[in-house]
């Protein structure tokens, strides 16, 4: 590759020297959070986020570079590789290493935009053709570096980069491939590579860190025009502006398929296309019918959230189904260009999707069913199984159903504590089976899905799922829980439910909601925890 021999040198030494400056003493872990006295004053047992430093994920690199130079990034972004999840979530969280590896593959990313830029110079840059000399550069410079590092740029910001491409020049090089590597320069930077979200001396984040914080949390993208001229105004210190931002972002095509990504996280769906089924119990279940189940849960939840009311009292009720062919034939129902009604589909739990991924490659399976709903949709974490404890289900040769098998774990003393939390939630959607198919048997024998229902020591008993789902539609601590899964994205904490919060004023904000996921969202980023960072 052309440009490898300069810019790893010229190029990896700015990129060195940044890093030092930028990863070194700047960020506590948040062990002596109150230690400086900056916190939530109004609630002392939810303490702000700690400040720290962020690293772009991939999919946020790609956003950033195909923003700021107007490239198809997203189609060379693939060599680094894949965020690896934290709490089922692929979130940006606080670190400050970069490994050797992923910077040669951010290298190798920002070589092939310099051939890019140096290939298409003359369109990109008017002044290259008949006027190649420092002021083009700096002008190329000036005017892409504050979108690459998301805030005005100083002179000596931008000095530092022209002088990458000056020195690409005296090696030699074209002064095309010497613009493509002050671009690539541009790419190494740690301010680019990382969202510095830093306490300022009143213990909130800087204006043009809650810019970055509403664009990659609501679009996965960097701020816009509109953002920008916000935080440079100062106005993003107001609740009511971000709120308003909020909105707008939320409903842009970016954030609406941001806000759908995410759902289809928090159900634990986004693997779909990865999960293997006996073939001899579902040959049915190819990746066609895969695609199309995950498809038509997007486009429902999509429906609800931007064409319904927006309520999760709806997504978890809702009888409203898209009917591909393929999943159609699964659902016993004609396919349809258009949302039909199919009675016994009450919402997003009984959907192909959710239940093909909780269940197992030959059986249905009542414990990853009723974990997910106690896990995802009530906050509440579930201790795994003891080391000794033998976790297999018995086989035994009198046992029919599923349900049959997993009865023991309510007898057994050593398993009942757990799976008393999770089995009687998971028995409910024994009507469907392990690719989602409606059932009232199962290899001959009738199918039981009376299941229960236990919220702070009230058990109450459901016939099946659709009376579970209309249960837990109506329970008040939906809106909080889900608040709590989107604050943890949000903020880059990832942790468990146990050690998860909400302060006290973000919740009593929550009712005014009445449960519309995107006016809950609106109402965390109107927060001052939104904003609030410990230093």
């Amino acid at each position: 590759m052309r440009a490898l021999a300069g810019l790893s040198l010229a190029g990896l030494a700015l990129a060195g020297l940044t890093f030092t400056a930028a990863c070194t003493g700047v960020v506590g872990d948040g062990d002596d959070a109150g230690s400086d006295g900056v916190g939530q004053a109004d609630d002392p047992l939810c303490a702000a986020a700690p400040a720290q430093l962020r690293m772009l994920s991939r999919a946020e690199l790609g956003a950033s570079i195909a923003a700021a130079f107007d490239v198809p990034a997203d189609s060379w972004i693939g060599i680094v590789p894949p965020d690896p999840p934290a709490e089922g979530y692929v979130m940006t969280h606080g670190t400050s290493a970069m490994s050797d590896e992923r910077l040669e593959q951010i290298l190798t990313v920002s070589l092939t935009l310099a051939d890019e830029v140096a290939a298409s110079l003359p369109l990109r840059l008017p002044c290259a053709e008949n006027n190649p000399g420092d002021a083009c550069l700096q002008s190329f410079v000036a005017d892409r570096l504050p979108a690459m590092y998301r805030r005005p740029t100083t002179d000596a910001e931008i000095a530092t980069v022209v002088a990458i491409g000056k020195a690409a020049l005296d090696r030699g090089l074209s002064f095309a491939e010497a613009v493509g590597e002050a671009a690539a320069a541009m790419v190494l930077a740690p301010e680019h590579l990382y969202r510095f979200e830093l306490a300022e001396a009143d213990g909130n984040l800087s204006s043009h860190a809650i810019a970055e914080l509403l664009a990659f949390g609501l679009t996965g993208a960097p701020p816009d025009e509109d953002l920008r001229a916000a935080a440079a105004s100062g106005a993003l210190a107001d609740a009511a502006t971000r709120r308003a931002h909020a909105a707008r972002l939320l409903d842009s095509p970016a954030g609406r398929a941001k806000l759908v990504g995410f759902v289809a996280e928090w159900l634990e769906i986004t693997d779909l296309d990865r999960i293997d089924k006996s073939a001899t119990a579902y040959p049915a279940f190819d990746a066609s019918l895969k695609s199309e189940m995950k498809e038509a849960i997007l486009a429902f939840v999509e429906h609800v959230l931007f064409e319904g009311d927006g309520r999760l009292e709806t997504l978890l009720t809702s009888t409203t189904v898209f009917a591909t062919p393929a999943l159609a034939e699964l659902y016993g129902v004609t396919a349809s260009d258009v949302p039909i009604e199919v009675p016994n589909r009450p919402g997003i739990f009984t959907r192909a999707a959710v239940l093909a991924a909780q269940s197992g490659p030959d059986a249905s399976s009542p414990v990853r069913r009723g974990h997910l709903l106690r896990h995802r949709l009530l906050c509440q974490e579930v201790p795994p199984p003891p080391p000794a404890v033998d976790a297999a289900i018995p086989d035994a040769s009198d046992v029919t159903t599923t349900r049959d098998r997993y009865e023991s774990h309510l007898t057994d003393p050593s398993c009942v504590s757990c799976h008393q939390l999770m089995d009687p939630l998971g028995f409910a959607f024994e009507g469907y089976d392990g690719i989602g198919r409606a059932r009232d048997s199962e290899n001959g024998a009738p199918v039981d899905t009376q299941g229960t229902l236990e919220i702070g020591g009230e058990a109450t008993e459901v016939a099946d799922a659709a009376e579970l789902v209309e249960l837990l539609a109506a329970e008040p601590a939906l809106a909080s829980c889900f608040a709590e899964n989107y604050r943890m994205v949000g903020i880059g904490r990832p942790t468990s439910y146990d050690e998860s919060c909400l302060p006290a004023k973000v919740l009593g904000s929550l009712s005014a909601a009445d449960g519309r996921l995107v006016d809950i969202i609106a109402a965390w980023v109107a927060s001052e925890d939104f904003i609030r960072r410990i230093k």
